[in-house]
């Protein structure tokens, strides 16, 4: 069986479900292996409804957050290229 990082979450998803996977520098918000992985097949799914497929390039403008880690995976678990870019870049420096 082929595996991808996406599918790397959901085994750990299942292993150690409760165990803490994301903690918000100061505390706010934590989420489990289990919440992580649902949350980035809840934005998997949304994705491929509105027509990423496998092997699509995804630009992910975001600060270290959860939901870059969720959007990461999710494109992962789709089969996509995720390409991440600079947050502190301005619009001229992101234009391609």
């Amino acid at each position: 069986m082929k595996t991808n990082i996406g599918l790397l979450l959901t085994k750990r998803a299942h292993l150690n479900p409760e165990r803490e996977a994301y903690v918000e520098s100061d505390g706010s918000r934590r989420y489990t292996f289990k919440e992580l992985n649902e949350r980035s097949n809840r934005l998997a799914n949304g994705l491929i409804e509105n027509g990423l497929q496998k092997g699509d390039r995804v630009g992910l403008l975001l600060m270290n957050s959860v939901e870059f880690m969720e959007s990461f995976f999710a494109v992962a678990k789709v089969g996509g290229v995720v390409v991440p870019l600079n947050w502190r870049l301005v619009a001229d420096e992101l234009e391609f």
